[in-house]
């Protein structure tokens, strides 16, 4: 009768091993930065893909959980999680707990073929705003085009005027490079055109910033 609890007990520290035995391939240096990760989860994504972009988000909020073993109290850096389709969907609000956010990760799933961009960037301005970062990384992965274009570089615009670094990673062979761009921050895209690159990407670092101090009240 316990058998299913069991297997799903092993299944989250498995995905824990393995997150933690690829914290060291992954070298994104979020320089003391509150991180608000959002993934597109539209229909066009196949299984193994989108199993990649959630390596890839464990990854992050990995990195993000060994940073904070040096840090103390309010100085400890948290994290959020947001998915979107044709709705969006907060996985998870700002937390340090990195278990909340790793179980986050494994609860995603794609929904429908929608891609409404700007309603996710929208969202993760409003996170920001509830938590006062001082300094806050927000990494876009999607594989596709916004139904929204304009509305979309209007609320990335809206996050980089409050000073949030905006990461965008193009997921694929179709993603409008010019449209990846004009989300991020000058510099910080990358088109992946194999989803199983992401996992370990180790190119983009993020530039130095505004860091929180590792000492909290």
């Amino acid at each position: 009768q316990n058998y299913p609890r069991f297997r799903g007990t092993m299944a989250k520290l498995f995905l824990l091993f393995l997150v933690l035995s690829a914290a060291s391939a992954l070298d994104i240096d979020f320089c003391g930065c509150h991180v608000i990760y959002i993934q597109d989860a539209s229909g066009s994504w196949l299984h193994a893909e989108f199993n990649h972009a959630k390596e890839f988000a464990a990854n992050i909020f990995s990195t993000i959980n060994l940073e904070n073993k040096f840090r103390k109290g309010s100085a400890k850096l948290s994290a959020g999680l947001i998915s979107y389709a044709d709705k969006v969907r907060v996985e998870q609000n700002m937390t340090t707990d990195f278990f909340k956010q790793l179980s986050a990760v494994e609860h995603m799933q794609v929904t429908t073929h929608t891609t409404e961009t700007s309603l996710a960037l929208e969202a993760a301005g409003r996170l920001v705003e509830q938590t006062s970062a001082k300094c806050t990384a927000v990494v876009l992965v999607t594989d596709g085009d916004s139904d929204w274009p304009s509305r979309t570089q209007k609320a990335a615009a809206a996050l980089k005027a409050i000073d949030c670094y905006v990461f965008a990673f193009g997921v694929g062979p179709f993603v409008n490079e010019t449209a990846i761009r004009e989300i991020a921050s000058p510099d910080l895209y990358r088109i992946v055109k194999d989803s199983k690159d992401l996992a370990p990407f180790s190119e983009l670092l993020l530039p130095p910033c505004k860091c929180i101090p590792t000492e909290g009240a």
